[in-house]
């Protein structure tokens, strides 16, 4: 077991509804368990790298004089969330998009040099592999930023907002 992010694609008046009523990600949550693939409702699963992807894209942001607030630090734990519950966030169509715009940016060689085994330890970055695993566990990283900017992308030419579920 562990914590896994998930994001998907909603439209405004399903994010609404969420704001309006919390209890409503149940219904989410049945509609998925109802589908033979996630995929097919646009939900991309980073597993467990959404906190060293976030511990990532919040150093790039830093580095180049943004703060928390910026699209690459709001990427994996951005957004409003739900209810108390912070591990369920919604984000608007329009940050999406800004998101997407700023995770275009990013190469291959600024996640790699951003990747810092003790700075991430020494935060407790999720999971505790970042020392243990070193080389391995940027690898790790590198192969699910892909799929969190690709679903950036195309969330953001729907003109859709996104739901992060982190559980």
């Amino acid at each position: 077991m562990g914590l896994y992010a998930s994001f998907r694609p909603i439209d405004e008046d399903t994010a609404q509804s969420l704001r309006d009523d919390p209890e409503a990600i149940e219904r989410l949550y049945d509609e998925e368990e109802e589908i033979e693939d996630p995929a097919d409702l646009g939900i991309v699963d980073v597993d467990k790298a959404w906190h060293g992807l976030h511990f990532l894209l919040s150093a790039i942001a830093e580095a180049a004089g943004a703060g928390e607030d910026a699209p690459l630090a709001q990427a994996v734990l951005g957004g409003d969330p739900v209810s108390e519950d912070e591990d369920v966030r919604v984000l608007d169509a329009a940050k999406v998009r800004e998101i997407a715009d700023a995770l275009a940016t990013i190469t291959e060689d600024q996640l790699r040099q951003a990747f810092d085994p003790e700075a991430m330890a020494a935060a407790d970055i999720y999971p505790d592999i970042w020392v243990r695993d070193g080389e391995e566990a940027l690898d790790y990283l590198l192969h699910y930023f892909p799929a969190l900017a690709g679903f950036y992308r195309a969330t953001a030419a729907s003109g859709r907002g996104a739901l992060l579920s982190i559980g």
